[in-house]
């Protein structure tokens, strides 16, 4: 979001306080929503959710990118985008604790959670790649089908744990 927000034009400044203070806050709140939701719904449902959430922020990157950037569509563009890491994030690390052994939860927990964080790390990489080759736009793309074959996998072969 901060290199996109930059190569639309807005200065780092207003970056940092659009994405750093106001996208942390925004986060803060999804983290309290995901708990509360998560409470209410089956874990194959929030997942479904959270990752259609997913896509609809993508999808206002992408109306961005093809027209022009303006403050409401950037505050709207940042909140989508906070809420829906913050909202995957609390599930994600939510279930890595669910199928952690309980002979060995803070192994499994320390291990499952470095791969979660490597492979953010690794998808940022990749994302960089693809938008010195062919744009943000393509890039925004890219994470569109992916966010739907999400979608399709946990609706097709998610079942639910027994807890």
């Amino acid at each position: 979001m901060k290199p996109y927000l930059i190569s639309k034009g807005i200065n780092a400044d207003e970056v940092a306080m659009y994405v750093g203070i106001y996208g942390s806050g925004v986060g803060f709140i999804g983290g309290v929503l995901a708990s509360f939701i998560s409470k209410k719904f089956s874990k194959k449902t929030v997942l479904i959710s959270f990752a259609i959430f997913n896509v609809v922020a993508i999808v206002i990157l992408i109306f961005i990118e093809n027209y022009q950037l303006t403050i409401p569509l950037l505050l709207l563009a940042v909140t989508f985008t906070a809420l829906a890491i913050a909202l995957s994030s609390a599930i994600i690390f939510s279930m890595i604790m669910d199928y952690s052994r309980d002979t060995s939860r803070g192994v499994d927990y320390a291990v499952a959670s470095s791969l979660f964080s490597f492979t953010r790390i690794i998808s940022a990489v990749i994302a960089g790649i693809i938008i010195s080759n062919m744009g943000f736009g393509m890039m925004f793309l890219f994470e569109m089908i992916g966010m739907i074959l999400v979608v399709f996998i946990i609706f097709r072969f998610y079942k639910e744990q027994e807890v």
